[in-house]
């Protein structure tokens, strides 16, 4: 996957452009005339997402968009898996779906599902089965096969509140960082230490501004009781990178309630 691709959440102003990346897709395009059939318009979709309805995250090249995936938070359901056809290929489409499955998650989720071609020609077909989804033996509302995925726990563990909090800080997702993180919040690294959610948000945020760009490779996680850590390899700005340990704490809301961070050489 190129160091150059950003994650971004998705904003009712981008839906013009994902409704015209739908047109180009390698198989399984979708024009924006057949969209409209479907009753899917760029107010509708731009509704959904300012509303909540179907939260996204999306990748971009520089300002290109490179792909998306967005899911239904009323039912779970993954809704639309979306890459350029120069960008397949890369571990986009893994990293997309991940990001995906995760705002669904946080949203009380425990089973997701999908609409997936039923012919193994298809990209499609292989993709889904290979990172653990499974047919139910039904058909959707276009004919395609229905997959479902389930999460192994009812309540993320520890790691993925970790995975969550880091494709959040990545895609410098301020609003959803700011509902996983408790009140009394102690946040602190190699230069600060700070205490409560509005002191910790501001910090985050300055941090956000001094980077026009972050990529985080996740290299091991750690868990435990209400606890998990991980190595991290952080990129800004597409040069300096970082050697990092984050350790979160959880408390049992699941909501963050020590973040420290540790850099190495």
């Amino acid at each position: 996957m190129s160091p150059s691709l950003q994650f971004r959440p998705a904003l009712p102003h981008h839906i013009a452009a994902c409704i015209e990346l739908r047109g180009r897709t390698r198989q399984n395009a979708v024009s924006t005339t057949r969209l409209a059939e479907l009753g899917v318009t760029e107010a509708s979709w731009s509704a959904d997402v300012r509303e909540d309805r179907l939260p996204g995250m999306l990748a971009f090249d520089g300002e290109r968009l490179a792909g998306y995936c967005f899911g239904d938070a009323t039912n779970g359901e993954i809704v639309v898996l979306a890459l350029l056809p120069d960008c397949e290929g890369q571990g986009l489409g893994r990293a997309l779906l991940d990001r995906a499955m995760s705002l669904l998650r946080e949203r009380g989720h425990q089973r997701l599902f999908l609409g997936c071609s039923s012919d193994p020609a298809t990209r499609s077909h292989g993709f889904y089965r290979h990172l653990g989804w499974r047919p139910t033996g039904k058909r959707d509302r276009l004919g395609d096969e229905e997959l479902e995925f389930s999460f192994a726990t009812a309540e993320p563990t520890p790691t993925e509140r970790l995975l969550a909090y880091l494709q959040a800080y990545e895609a410098k997702d301020l609003a959803r960082i700011e509902k996983q993180f408790a009140d009394g919040i102690r946040l602190a690294d190699w230069n600060l230490a700070v205490q409560g959610k509005a002191a910790a948000l501001e910090e985050t945020r300055k941090n956000f501004e001094s980077a026009a760009s972050l990529t985080i490779e996740v290299l091991a996680v750690y868990e435990g009781e209400r606890r998990a850590a991980a190595e991290l390899a952080i990129t800004v700005n597409g040069e300096i990178r970082l050697r990092v340990v984050d350790a979160l704490g959880f408390d049992e809301a699941g909501h963050i309630v020590s973040i420290t961070a540790y850099k190495g050489l």
